[in-house]
């Protein structure tokens, strides 16, 4: 009995090694600056997770999600479409090692997310007793930094509660039909309030949701909080989403309908019910969904607002002010056909708030929404042919602005891929939720052609290559005048071999601003090099090392670096994990800050900008005690030998140092 629960214990640590170097692969993947950081780790480690326990079958047109992902190059997936038209379904993960574009690593990455009999790993035999026959994830997480900070001094301090921030997720599954989910989070400076009437039940941020996936004509029943993603996410999408990143090619987004909110994002889901029906080559999605925003009142009588908050803080009294001010009624329907080779779907969202959202009277906000009630309208289609995907989207809002995307990916050889995309979304598009691929977040004001390229020079090498080429032909906030830019993108990566990988990766990007104290547009140019070299030194350990520099013209000059190395300890067999890194950087000033990615604890947001001159070091452990519980400790320690403060306002600490403590609980049984 010991050995068989130390085993149980041990695979599942090593699941969880998995998901974090997988969540590791994309958010690099799709990292560049700051507009890249929106990613919601939690959600992302959730959906991974549950790709464990429900795995993709291989076979499946479903498999393009690791390609959208960025797990998987263009050339790798038509290597396997290709091995499966020639010779059959792949039937077993050993099959994978006969395609020449797959190499080890590639198959140990995919090797937990993927099946080979499609249903029948899903299946689970029902005994009666529902407690064997579910499975439960408990995580309590508490985080604090260790200084004091200017917002919890004095009598009557800026920030109502204490400086820690404490977080417990809970979810179960239920012989993988039902399954149940509640986070309760507080942040930092919040307080613990009883207030059912502004939905604060102790904790500031409640999310709970319960959801039934079926295999007949309702294929899933979602009650609570979920995220919903149509065509290409131009007339409605709200949730996990990509942009342009390094992988370069795989441009087409894959719209997953309605996925329980899993994650810590307290914007970016809906709240209400939402149901998916199908048979055969149909599906319909509905949804409902009642929420209260926080909103930006124009005077106290509440009757109008200025603009909808994104931050989810309610530290102020102020912030408090705000919050669940406006309520927002969205329902929802995507009707869809898709075959072997062909996708055609029609969907329709329809907002409509309790006050008039009134921006500001600003020439540039002339564009935007205003009033209580919106909608959109959208037709997205899917075709494949060959070697070759065409997808498309077009979309109209209320006011009869009407805004479109094309696209295209090809694979024109085993090792050269091709992707190019067209959108135009007009400057009065007013979509209530979208995410389509663009420069921007909010698609509108903006038209552009992007064109990316993947070419595998030798079974070494690999180069990623883009460049987006795009315009705002109305104003903006900070460019009183049309603008234009355009985005290049240059990634070389090399496998020396089995155990060295090294990358080299080049971004140009040039646009136009206006700057402070001049009344014309300036051009902003920046260049951004990172090299990175990542030694398997043994089965367990990996060491990496990376090398950034920033530069940065608008009127003057500014530059940076960072430079770190990362040891990481893993061995799968033993119920211990250290990630280990200490890095080294300067920047002239803030602007000219560069973002990495930090292994973190489990559901936890950690994408941090590293600027002016300073080291940091963190150290991350996770000890799998046995088969129910493990431990998370995470301390990270950043200087500024030459500053006497560390922020500003609300955030300024006296002294030069700045450390934060993370401690966490998991349970899985």
């Amino acid at each position: 009995m010991l050995t068989i629960f130390l085993i149980s214990s041990s695979h599942l640590f090593s699941q969880e090694n998995e998901v974090e170097n997988i969540i590791e692969i994309i958010v690099n993947q799709n990292m560049n600056d700051e507009k890249d950081n929106l990613i919601d780790i939690a959600q992302l480690q959730s959906e991974l997770e549950r790709l464990q326990q429900s795995p993709i079958n291989i076979n499946s047109n479903d498999f393009d999600l690791f390609l959208r992902l960025g797990i998987l190059s263009s050339n790798q997936f038509s290597a396997i479409r290709k091995h499966i038209e020639e010779f059959g379904q792949i039937l077993a993960i050993e099959e994978l090692q006969q395609i020449p574009e797959i190499d080890k690593e590639l198959i140990k990455n995919l090797k937990p997310f993927i099946s080979f009999n499609g249903i029948a790993d899903m299946k689970t035999i029902f005994t009666g007793n529902l407690v064997k026959e579910s499975r439960k994830d408990l995580t309590i997480h508490y985080q604090r930094t260790t200084q004091q900070i200017n917002a919890y001094k004095g009598p009557e301090p800026a920030y109502l509660g204490d400086p820690t921030r404490i977080l417990v997720k809970f979810s179960t599954r239920l012989y993988k039909k039902w399954s149940f989910g509640l986070n309760l989070e507080k942040d930092a400076g919040e307080q613990f309030i009883w207030s059912p009437k502004r939905s604060k039940i102790g904790f500031d941020h409640v999310s709970a949701y319960l959801r039934y996936v079926g295999k007949g004509f309702i294929q899933s029943f979602t009650l609570g909080d979920f995220q919903v993603a149509f065509g290409q996410g131009l007339s409605y999408w709200k949730g996990l989403s990509f942009g342009k990143s390094s992988s370069t090619v795989p441009i087409r987004k894959i719209a997953y309908g309605i996925r329980p909110h899993t994650g810590l994002d307290e914007i970016n889901f809906l709240r209400g019910i939402g149901i998916q029906m199908g048979k055969n080559k149909i599906q319909n999605t509905s949804f409902f969904s009642f929420r209260k925003l926080d909103a930006i009142p124009i005077d106290s009588s509440l009757t109008a607002f200025q603009s909808i908050l994104i931050s989810g803080y309610h530290r102020s009294t102020l912030e408090l002010s705000y919050s669940s001010s406006l309520n927002d009624i969205t329902w929802g329907n995507h009707l869809k056909y898709k075959s072997s080779n062909l996708l055609f779907g029609f969907s329709y969202a329809h907002q409509l708030l309790s006050s008039n959202l009134l921006p500001k009277e600003n020439l540039y906000a002339l564009q935007y929404f205003s009033g209580k009630e919106n909608f959109t309208l959208g037709i997205n289609t899917d075709f494949s042919f060959n070697n070759a995907h065409i997808f498309t989207e077009i979309s109209r809002s209320a006011n009869g602005s009407v805004a479109y995307l094309v696209g295209t990916v090809i694979t024109l050889d085993p090792s050269f891929s091709l992707s190019i995309l067209h959108r135009n979304y007009p400057a009065n598009y007013q979509s209530i939720s979208s995410n389509a691929f663009g420069e921007r977040n909010k698609n509108s004001n903006e038209k552009g052609i992007y064109s990316g390229f993947e070419y595998k020079i030798s079974r070494k090498t690999l180069i990623n290559s883009y460049i987006d080429l795009y315009q705002f032909p109305w104003i903006k906030s900070n460019a009183p005048s049309p603008t234009m830019g355009h985005d290049l993108l240059v990634k070389i990566t090399h496998k020396s071999n089995k155990k060295l990988i090294t990358s080299f990766q080049y971004r140009f990007e040039k646009d136009e601003i206006k700057i402070s104290g001049f009344n014309q547009i300036k051009g902003r140019k920046r260049h951004r090099i990172r090299i990175q070299n990542e030694h398997n030194t043994h089965p367990s350990i990996k060491i990496r090392y990376r090398l950034e520099l920033h530069f940065l013209e608008i009127i003057e000059k500014s530059a940076g670096y960072l430079f770190y190395t990362d040891v990481i300890i893993q061995a799968p067999e033993k119920p211990l994990s250290i990630s280990l890194r200490y890095a080294i950087f300067n920047t002239d000033d803030y602007s000219s800050r560069i973002y990495a990615y930090e292994r973190d604890a489990y559901f936890t947001y950690s994408i941090k900008p590293y600027f002016y001159r300073g080291q940091k070091i963190y150290l991350l452990a996770k000890w799998r005690l046995n088969r129910l519980f493990s431990l998370v400790f995470r301390i990270s320690h950043t200087r500024y030998p030459y500053k006497s403060t560390i922020g500003s306002s609300n955030d300024l600490i006296e002294g030069n140092q700045k450390t934060d403590l993370t401690f966490q609980l998991r349970m899985r049984w």
